[in-house]
């Protein structure tokens, strides 16, 4: 049989276009079959299928955002409250044909770190504080409060304020080394020995503390026999014999009784009688006693009263003699107490001494 090559048909009608709006395309299509290829006869020649253009309408553009705009500087440099803001618009792309806005804020705000404004009233300086040491070199300090401002602002500068302190350390008195012992305050029989030291090393300073003890220190020490013997009870020291009444009298009591008694009232000639003096008192647990020192006769001339002869060596309390008989006019007589002398009253009741002094022939030279 005979070849019989192919040969389109018609075209079909243009399908839709491949987009709704804008530019796009649309098809259309036809057939091999007129007449279809036979008996070995050729295909149809080009393509099965046709493309054109179309053209819709303009697409829809919605909006977009630009970048955001760098932030403003703070609406205040100081205090709360503070903000900054910054911007965008909507063109990249402006919308168009029916499309969208932008969708979000357009600008932002954004709270500033709080500073302060330091504009706040300092109070007035409290009080000094103590200092840290009680002497020596040291520190104090003193306070004051901030009121702060409407905006919350704090002071400007310190708080607190400092100051040095200066001030000398207490030295307290250290005994120097003890001096050399004197000679026996007698010729015969048993006597005493003093040695003195002095609060010197350190002396007190700046209100340090005295030396503790005495500055007087005393022995016995014994020569031979004396030529004579005291009374019952009464107690040798020297070239004297002394005797402590047991009860306490006026003044003028013991005056007369030494003298029934061969004696005159004590006579203290120097600090080693004085110390001997005080040492039997405190054996007698007695306080004070009179002796035969007064200023009777005339007032701040001091005699002893058996010898009748002046009062050289003396160991007044401090502020003692009272002086002054317009004020006082009884404190005319001496007792001898603890470890000083004091100007009393004469008619005062104490206790009193009474002393038998011997010449080296042994003759009583106040008998």
């Amino acid at each position: 049989m005979a070849e019989v090559d192919g040969d389109w048909g018609q075209w079909g009608l243009w399908d839709a276009c491949s987009v709704s709006c804008g530019t796009g395309y649309n098809g259309r299509f036809r057939k091999c079959d007129s007449p279809a290829p036979m008996h070995g006869g050729s295909d149809c020649a080009g393509t099965s299928v046709g493309y054109r253009d179309c053209v819709m309408d303009q697409c829809p553009v919605d909006g977009g955002w630009s970048e955001w705009t760098p932030f403003s500087a703070c609406s205040r440099s100081c205090a709360q409250g503070a903000v900054k803001e910054r911007y965008r618009q909507c063109n990249n792309p402006v919308s168009a044909y029916g499309g969208a806005d932008c969708s979000g804020e357009h600008f932002q705000i954004s709270i500033c770190p709080v500073h302060d404004c330091r504009d706040g009233h300092w109070n007035d300086w409290g009080e000094w504080s103590a200092c840290t040491a009680t002497c020596g070199t040291s520190v104090r300090f003193r306070m004051r409060d901030c009121s702060m401002s409407i905006s919350n602002g704090t002071c400007r500068g310190n708080s607190f304020e400092s100051a040095m302190c200066s001030s000398e350390c207490p030295v307290d008195g250290g005994w120097g080394s003890w001096g050399h012992w004197s000679t026996c305050s007698v010729t015969c029989g048993v006597g005493t020995q003093l040695r003195h030291r002095s609060c010197t090393h350190p002396a007190p300073q700046h209100g340090g503390k005295s030396c503790v003890g005495s500055p007087t220190s005393q022995k016995h020490c014994t020569h031979n026999d004396c030529p004579f013997t005291c009374p019952t009870h009464w107690v040798l020291n020297g070239s004297s014999c002394y005797y402590v009444s047991t009860t306490i009298h006026a003044w003028s009591y013991g005056k007369h009784y030494c003298k029934a008694h061969n004696s005159f009232l004590v006579e203290i000639d120097n600090s080693a009688e004085d110390s001997f003096i005080l040492h039997e008192l405190s054996i007698h647990h007695i306080v004070g006693a009179w002796t035969g020192g007064n200023d009777i006769s005339r007032e701040g001339h001091f005699v002893w009263d058996g010898s009748r002869t002046a009062i050289h060596y003396t160991h007044w309390a401090p502020g003692q003699p009272n002086g002054n008989n317009t004020y006082r006019p009884t404190d005319d007589c001496i007792k001898a107490a603890t470890s000083h002398w004091f100007d009393e009253t004469c008619t005062n009741a104490h206790h009193f001494v009474c002393e038998q002094k011997f010449n080296s022939a042994g003759v009583n030279v106040f008998g």
